[in-house]
């Protein structure tokens, strides 16, 4: 709103101040363009963000399938901004643009069955703590300060066991874990909360970063940060994880997923005594106990600090050329 009375008093006060025909013709060109855009509707908001066939085909397939209502978005009187933002513009708005019309309708299905069921229990309130947009500090040491507080809070403690049982957290806490398969294989998962949803996770099959169990129990553990931190980045709607999302936002997701799977007292449970970080078949063997990819507990490794940058490599060279030869 202050930026649509901004152009208005430009054309207002413009009119006192025209010193020449071409400053004439540039005031006539920008109150027309305010008369064109004051009339815009909410698909045409939509639209703006992310393209009119992708807002044509997200409304009509919500329509499609009875839920219509959460597609509707209230717009400032006299201006052609947002009063109140649709769950179905904010998550479209977060998803790829190269979204094709079957991903739309698997995506829609998804939303109807979170507006079906119960809406999100207070177990999972409990904990939501919204960082209110990009991190500020570094995104990795806040991801892992987000989940070494949650920890500390001892609500975990019966999901711990040799490995973090996040699917088991989840469910009981009332989160719903759904399996699609996208034509786009960039997003990788996609988070939903808010009011009138049951809080769900949903996990692309097609992406690579899912082709494993580990890959996805690592997606769970990214869009739990979603749910919990970044709700205001999606308003009451999460977003989907993909080269789209805000890159701070990402990183941060993933240093709390890591955190989350691999706490620093778990890890050194996992390696023993012995604390040879460094030995590739021991650290193969830490990363089946705790059900996470060797690459991704590498990397944890050394975010820890019990390798250095140079263990860190050469355990990398390790996974590369383990790929090359497969």
């Amino acid at each position: 709103m202050p930026l649509w009375n901004a152009l208005h008093w430009v054309v207002s006060a413009g009119v006192e101040r025209l010193s020449d025909e071409r400053d004439a013709a540039s005031l006539e060109r920008l109150e027309l363009r305010l008369q064109s855009i004051e009339r815009a509707t909410v698909l045409d908001l939509a639209s703006a963000r992310i393209g009119r066939d992708l807002a044509r085909a997200a409304k009509s397939a919500f329509e499609a399938g009875g839920i219509g209502e959460m597609f509707f978005a209230e717009c400032a009187p006299g201006a052609p901004a947002a009063a109140l933002f649709s769950p179905a513009v904010a998550m479209f708005g977060g998803l790829a643009p190269n979204l094709t019309s079957n991903d739309v309708a698997a995506v829609t299905n998804v939303v109807m069955s979170a507006a079906a069921s119960a809406t999100e229990g207070d177990a999972l309130l409990e904990f939501v703590n919204d960082c209110g947009g990009a991190p500020l500090r570094s995104p990795f040491l806040e991801g892992q300060d987000l989940a070494a507080a949650f920890f500390d809070l001892g609500t975990i403690d019966r999901f711990v066991q040799d490995f973090v049982d996040i699917e088991g957290f989840l469910i009981d806490f009332g989160v719903s874990i759904q399996r699609i398969s996208l034509d786009t294989h960039e997003i990788r998962g996609i988070a939903l909360a808010g009011s009138g949803l049951r809080s769900t996770i949903v996990i692309n099959s097609s992406s690579i970063y899912n082709e494993g169990h580990q890959g996805e129990r690592f997606t769970l553990a990214h869009e739990l940060a979603h749910l919990l931190h970044d709700r205001s980045l999606a308003i009451s709607v999460g977003m989907a994880s993909g080269p789209w999302a805000p890159r701070g936002v990402e990183k941060r997701a993933n240093a709390f997923a890591a955190m989350f799977l691999m706490p620093r007292f778990l890890v050194l449970r996992a390696f023993g005594s012995a604390n040879s970080f460094n030995q590739p078949s021991d650290v193969n063997a830490a990363a089946e106990q705790l059900r996470v990819s060797f690459s991704a507990l590498v990397e944890h490794l050394a975010n820890l600090e019990l390798i250095t940058d140079y263990d860190r490599d050469l355990l990398r060279r390790r996974v590369e050329r383990q790929n090359i030869s497969h």
